[in-house]
């Protein structure tokens, strides 16, 4: 109350270059929707600048280059169905392997599209190569791309979790997610083996009318539903932090588009298809580029997580056995600097009335500033910037992690010329026990990539584990201080 009251008086103002991170009832839990220091989110005004770029370099490609390029990429089109075929595969693999381990429905829903998508392009090749030359028989891969964008939307949207609730229930589960991911093979199956089918639906496609006005629908259907799934896999990007549907987003940008080049194409093997099937290709080599980088991120993240894990062992270790809390606290802040590598940390307590912090411990170059036992007033009538005005204080009164970006905004315990030479962030961390602020502790890193989420989640779980300790330590200063005043007095 007295945190808000201080916010509609204007003394605690609002900070733009501060991002915060809740704390809640004394617990620590990191909001996986902040957006860390080096991470950008996947935005509309990105998509958009995406799709229109490449709608005009493929319109440009088409006016200005000669018909020889065109006729060099109909030529190697066999080559382009194939690499699309064995990229859907290779996807519905990885997904279904993901299903496998997480339980999510999502996985297996995309497992399935990407089947579709390599069952229609690889039965998209047979034809080709029974009927060359033909210009109706696309409506194979148009309905793989209407069916596929059904399942991508919906996969954009479920957040569906099956659990199976025994060993035998989870191997009958993932041997009926198998037979439903190879549905799309298997129906298409018949068709590869009889050319007399293939053969029969190529003639009705060329002569039926309802069945080629369902073609043109279908190809609008699957603009607008790979529409729809790009924005649903764009908010659970931002929402839920998924690298995965991220790059679905950028690999459906030149995907979007070739499907209306597809759309504006008349028959099979024109200007427009090709551009489409380029377009294609572009959009699979961006996706299986992205698995590629998200699996060796991932396996940087879990190295990551071993030295993290090593670190809060280190930390934890370090408030057991010390002595005076000076000592704690020392031992505090030495440890986040060699653990953790903060090049500078610096440890504030309060005192009993909560209107000024202590700078009890603090580690950094020779040159940072600070003494020991400086006070520093959180709560002031004064409108001019100061202490009051900091990080540190609004992390107090708050009792919110704040994320400092721009450095050169809010200092307090950095010198300037630490400052001017890296490209550095801070953030301050309240330590809270029963609901009471008591403290705060002030990071500073060199180089803001440092400050992953992550990253930033395990310094919260580290300040709430050390709080008890430092309160338990102060309880006791104060014990020993006003038992050697009765003494005294004695």
């Amino acid at each position: 109350m007295q945190t808000a009251a201080l916010r509609r008086s204007g003394v605690i103002e609002s900070h733009p270059k501060v991002s915060k991170l809740v704390v809640t009832e004394g617990k620590r839990s990191a909001n996986p929707n902040i957006e860390s220091l080096h991470e950008r989110r996947v935005t509309y005004r990105r998509l958009i600048a995406g799709i229109l770029m490449t709608v005009v370099v493929s319109i440009a490609a088409k006016m200005m280059l000669p018909e020889r390029c065109f006729d060099a990429l109909r030529s190697i089109s066999t080559l382009m169905l194939f690499a699309g075929a064995c990229a859907g595969f290779g996807g519905a693999t990885y997904l279904f392997a993901r299903f496998v381990l997480t339980c999510e429905l999502r996985h297996l829903v995309l497992a399935t599209a990407f089947t579709v998508i390599g069952g229609g392009l690889g039965l998209q090749l047979v034809v080709n190569m029974r009927t060359p030359g033909s210009s109706s028989a696309g409506w194979v891969s148009s309905a793989a791309w209407t069916i596929s964008g059904i399942l991508f939307a919906s996969s954009a949207y479920a957040n569906t979790t099956c659990k199976a609730s025994s060993r035998r229930a989870a191997f009958v589960q993932s041997l009926i997610a198998c037979l439903l991911v190879l549905l799309c093979p298997l129906i298409a199956l018949p068709y590869v083996i009889d050319g007399s089918l293939s053969a029969y639906l190529a003639t009705a496609a060329n002569q039926s009318l309802p069945f080629m006005t369902a073609g043109i629908f279908a190809k609008l259907a699957a603009v607008m539903l790979y529409l729809i799934a790009l924005v649903g896999f764009r908010r659970r990007t931002n929402t839920h932090n998924d690298r995965m549907a991220g790059m679905l987003c950028f690999s459906f940008v030149p995907l979007l588009v070739s499907l209306v080049f597809r759309l504006a194409s008349e028959v099979q093997f024109d200007d427009w298809w090709t551009i489409s099937s380029a377009l294609q290709s572009l959009s699979w080599f961006v996706l299986m580029s992205g698995f590629c980088i998200e699996n060796a991120i991932m396996q940087r993240e879990g190295q990551d997580r071993l030295q993290e894990l090593d670190a809060l062992h280190q930390v934890s270790w370090s408030v057991v056995g010390t002595g005076t809390l000076h000592d704690l606290l020392d031992l505090y802040a030495r440890t986040h600097q060699e653990q953790l590598g903060v090049k500078v940390a610096a440890v504030y307590l309060a005192d009993e009335a909560g209107e000024n912090l202590e700078l009890f411990a603090i580690r950094g170059p020779a040159d940072c500033p600070g003494t020991i036992g400086k006070k520093y007033p959180v709560i002031s009538a004064n409108r001019w910037p100061g202490f009051h005005t900091g990080h540190t204080a609004k992390a107090f009164l708050s009792q919110e992690v704040q994320v400092v970006n721009d450095v050169f905004v809010d200092v307090e315990f950095i010198p300037w010329r630490m400052v001017a030479a890296d490209d550095g962030c801070a953030v301050s961390l309240p330590l809270v026990t029963r609901d009471k602020p008591i403290g705060v502790v002030n990071l500073y890193f060199e180089d803001s990539k440092q400050l992953t989420r992550q990253r930033l989640r395990l310094l919260t779980i580290i300040a709430g584990a050390a709080a008890p300790a430092i309160a338990s330590a102060m309880e006791k200063k104060n014990t020993e201080e006003w038992t050697s005043d009765l003494d005294m007095a004695a």
